[in-house]
């Protein structure tokens, strides 16, 4: 037990007793060290008047230094009772520890990091609590003020806290110079402003800011006429913030900005940040705000998306555009995946959507009318109330198809035939076709008295669609690859595997 550098301890109920063991040696090399407690309070404590107290017979205070060695301790329903004795320990004790992570501890007190903790933990970097009923501040405002300059921590995660405020009263800004990550989840009493101005001001080591659940909060950084910079941060989740005001979400310059995931907010317009904001990212995903309107980009932002290879955009019930209308070009040379999911107002006209993506590679469409993006190579379409993705005018230019390699629809209203001939002749790449549950859907290839190739398709299903019919004369479509040949409950469709000329010997699936 004294040279073991990890342990994981069950049934500890009181802080104290780690202290006693530690000093005992028996704990003196550890390194990582769990404690799983028990969730009733110690008999000897008893609330008063909303305060804990102790009786007197049970404080004791080591001699000699306890876990100098330590790096990492999680304490989970553990009595905390004795917290205000940890400022009487011996020099060097705890002054290893650098991850600390608290779940449903007890009688920890108001705030979770006092003074009398804080300024043994000089080296803490990381800090996790998580269910602490009566902690409302993650700092108190003497100990913050005296001890910020000394402070390391690089990463804060809290969740189901009464958290009001991150310090009570103003913590003084060189408290979060070395912060580098902050998650707050679930913290339903926080409120107002997460940093003041001048806070923020030291926030040049941020990197990644998480807020969900926050159901109070209104602002990352309160109003100021001073510009906000986070010159590192790279990655911004905001979700279920119901006070959330407009235009707060970006109050800030991100220039480092990669990744900005939006959910739930009760209205935000990305007309509100500056367009250099967008020169790093990555990806995008924005999911039911349903006051966001208009377009998603101005084109002047839409020109700084170089780099953006992600885009998912999930019941924004009011959205019109993706970038503005204008009758300039907007390539978005990196964007491989489109995701667009009941976005119902969404629009294509070929003389005012001109995005070009030369290297989008699936493109997964519900609950919304298509789009033109270039180049596709995969193309999921599920639940549509489309009549056609080739005729009228949404109509898709056939140099859509030239990359195209997978095709699947399911329960869309198409009607007639699926390809008009032009289109079908630029299906070159295609090895994948999946059409299921389309009722309405008569022809794979509009009737023509030319023949169609498609050269690379080695698999095709067809699955309840019982007006599709096959007629020798008109079905001109030859598959030399073809591999596999999936039929169900196509009624009308008697075509067999000779019919597609494939040079292989196909695999049947045939179910009516």
């Amino acid at each position: 037990m004294k040279r073991a550098e990890r342990r994981r301890w069950h049934g500890c109920q009181r802080l104290i007793d780690i202290f006693v063991e530690s000093e005992h040696g028996r704990l003196q090399s550890l390194k990582h060290l769990h404690i799983v407690g028990s969730e009733r309070p110690h008999p000897y404590l008893y609330y008063q008047f909303g305060s804990t107290r102790l009786d007197p017979r049970i404080i004791w205070v080591p001699r000699k230094p306890v876990f100098e060695n330590l790096e990492e301790l999680h304490l989970v329903r553990v009595d905390c009772a004795e917290l205000c004795a940890v400022e009487f320990l011996p020099p060097v004790s705890l002054f290893n520890l650098k991850v600390l992570k608290v779940e449903a501890c007890y009688n920890w007190g108001n705030i979770l990091l006092p003074s009398t903790l804080l300024q043994r933990l000089l080296n803490l970097e990381v800090l996790n609590c998580e269910k602490m009923d009566g902690s409302k501040f993650v700092f108190g405002y003497e100990e913050a003020l005296l001890e910020s300059k000394q402070v390391k921590l690089r990463k804060i995660e809290l969740s189901y806290l009464p958290t009001v405020s991150l310090c009570e009263g103003h913590a003084p800004p060189a408290m979060f110079q070395n912060l580098q990550s902050l998650s707050i989840t679930d913290c339903k009493l926080l409120q107002g402003s997460l940093f003041t101005s001048d806070g923020a001001q030291c926030l040049s080591q941020l990197n990644c800011l998480e807020l969900h659940k926050c159901k109070r909060l209104e602002r990352i950084v309160e109003a100021s006429n001073k510009k906000i910079i986070l010159p590192k941060l790279k990655k911004l989740t905001l979700g279920e913030l119901p006070m959330f005001y407009e235009g707060s979400t970006f109050d800030i310059e991100c220039p480092s900005l990669e990744h900005l995931n939006l959910s739930s907010l009760p209205t935000v317009s990305l007309g509100y940040a500056p367009s250099a904001m967008f020169q790093n990212l990555q990806s995008l995903y924005i999911s039911n705000c349903k006051l966001l309107e208009g377009s998603l980009f101005t084109y002047d932002a839409a020109l700084c998306l170089s780099q953006l290879n992600f885009l998912e955009l999930h019941k924004c019930k009011r959205l019109e555009r993706i970038v503005e209308a204008s009758n300039k070009k907007v390539i978005l040379p990196k964007l491989k995946k489109l995701t667009l999911s009941e976005v119902p107002k969404l629009y294509y006209g070929s003389a005012t959507f001109d995005i070009v993506c030369p290297s989008l590679e699936k493109l997964s469409l519900t609950g919304c009318p298509p789009s033109q993006y270039m180049e596709v190579r995969k193309i999921d379409l599920f639940d549509l109330a489309t009549v056609s993705i080739c005729n009228g005018p949404s109509r898709l230019p056939p140099a859509v198809f030239q990359n195209l390699q997978s095709l699947s629809i399911e329960w869309c209203k198409l009607e007639g035939s699926l390809f008009t001939y032009d289109v079908a002749q630029c299906l070159s790449q295609l090895s994948s076709l999946k059409l299921k549950n389309c009722p309405q859907l008569k022809r794979i290839v509009e009737a023509s008295n030319k023949k169609i190739i498609l050269p690379e398709l080695k698999q095709l299903s067809l699955w309840y669609l019982p007006m599709l019919y096959y007629e020798s004369a008109t079905f001109d479509v030859v598959c030399p690859s073809l591999e596999e040949l999936h039929l169900w409950d196509c009624t009308k469709f008697s075509a067999s595997s000779s019919d597609f000329h494939s040079r292989k010997q196909v695999r049947l699936g045939w179910w009516r």
